[in-house]
């Protein structure tokens, strides 16, 4: 435009100056024509030469591109969270061939798309050997950003070691609240809290009528942090929504005999049971309830039902019991690109999804991406300011950091019926009813 603008001055002026000359010469040539019986007139020609200047700003030539964008992860891939961990590394190649397949993650500071290219460690489900992958992925391999969870003590081990490199560390799958507590900078948690997850519990109870409702607790309080926090959550919420805790006693991880935990909880007369036992824990829970004649109408066994090893280690016996966590299989159909994570998922595994690691893996990998093309950067401060300011949709739902740096889309809740999963919550996206357990003798 300054251009154009420049150019109609200049002829303007030109053709002014030309007008002028022609005018003046017109004139002298009358003034003298009057007098030709003295001398002839004179004409006098001249030429005016016109200069036009544009000028056009080249644009910079782009940086040099890297050749892929390098991330890393820790997840278990051995030990008793494998199976979590299969999952979730399957979610991570289902997002990473997508996004490679449309020519990588898009920088406008290079002009260009660049492929991502994942780094994975096993974590052998033991928290140090999972800090220790993720300081080699910072100090050694010198990745962009990390990501790990799948649980709590995992991304807590992670977090610390990412946090002392100022190296983003994104997890999913990780409840604790300890996690939100940290004055952590570059630190980012997708999914549901503990806190959330016990209060969803006695919301979607809220649903059922008073008189059908459960209404003796007993708190099944594992030996750790994140027992702790959900018993106090579980607490809190008993008296917020009007149900009578009869019970809260610790147990020790890795414990093999429960008979005393289970006789007193039945002795209490408790009708709903809540923990977050690992499977293995959870397993010997339910197996020794039902030889003892312990039978709640509604077991909440956060954690320990996840997996598929769950239904696959108690059949029948493993119905009834209910999770926590975010995305869930009942979100096919339903959310974004739900069903394109479930139909890869089958497609490379052979079997269904059993729990929420591919989708909220994909949510996670997917909001890191959003977040380095809004920055603009590779930085991790840069990266780190993006995330704040997130606000996307996912699998899993609606993405925006809190202020603690947790973000849980919508958080569901899923029980186990006839051998299959049902989402029971939210009621928008539920695929069917909670049901109440009956007795043992009448399953």
């Amino acid at each position: 435009m300054a251009a154009a603008k420049d150019f109609s001055r200049r002829k303007f002026l030109g053709y002014a100056a030309t007008a002028v000359v022609v005018g003046a010469v017109g004139s002298v040539g009358g003034y003298y024509a009057g007098l030709s019986s003295i001398r002839p007139a004179t004409l006098t020609t001249t030429t005016v030469t016109q200069t036009i200047t544009s000028t056009i700003t080249v644009p910079p030539p782009p940086e040099s591109a890297p050749s892929h964008i390098l991330v890393g992860a820790s997840i278990p891939l051995s030990g008793p969270l494998a199976s979590l961990g299969f999952e979730m590394k399957t979610g991570f190649e289902i997002v990473i061939d997508e996004i490679n397949a449309a020519g990588g993650v898009y920088l406008a500071r290079y002009r260009k798309k660049i492929p991502l290219k994942l780094i994975i460690y096993d974590s052998k489900s033991d928290p140090a050997v999972s800090a220790s992958n993720i300081e080699r992925l910072i100090l050694e391999d010198k990745v962009v950003a990390t990501f790990g969870g799948v649980s709590s003590s995992l991304a807590l081990a992670d977090a610390a070691a990412a946090e002392k490199h100022k190296k983003i560390y994104m997890c999913t799958m990780a409840s604790t609240i300890s996690l939100d507590k940290a004055p952590y900078k570059y630190v980012f948690v997708l999914f549901v809290s503990i806190v959330d997850m016990s209060k969803i519990i006695y919301k979607t109870l809220e649903t059922f009528p008073p008189d059908e409702r459960p209404k003796r607790v007993a708190l099944w309080e594992e030996d750790s942090a994140l027992g702790k926090e959900l018993a106090d959550a579980d607490e809190e919420h008993c008296k917020q929504y009007g149900y009578t805790v009869v019970l809260r006693e610790k147990y020790a991880p890795g414990t093999k005999d429960f008979t005393s935990l289970i006789l007193k909880t039945k002795a209490a007369r408790a009708d709903m049971v809540s923990a977050i036992p690992t499977t293995t824990d959870g397993i010997t829970m339910i197996k020794q309830s039902k030889e003892l004649g312990f039978a709640p109408r509604l077991w909440v066994l956060h954690r320990a039902s996840d997996p598929i090893g769950w239904i696959e280690a108690l059949g029948k016996d493993g119905n009834y019991v209910m999770t926590a966590h975010s995305w869930s299989v009942g979100y096919v159909g339903k959310t974004y690109k739900s069903d394109f994570i479930f139909q890869e998922f089958v497609k490379r595994a052979g079997k269904e999804p059993a729990s929420n690691a591919p989708g909220t893996t994909y949510s996670m990998v997917r909001t890191f991406v959003d977040a380095i093309q809004r920055a603009n950067h590779l930085d991790s401060e840069e990266i780190r300011m993006a995330l704040w300011d997130t606000d996307l949709f996912t699998p899993m739902g609606p993405i925006k950091f809190n202020e603690n740096r947790r973000a849980a889309g919508w958080p569901s809740l899923d029980q186990w019926q006839d051998g299959k999963k049902v989402t029971v919550y939210p009621i928008e996206l539920a695929t069917g009813k909670l049901k109440f357990a009956p007795p043992w003798e009448e399953r």
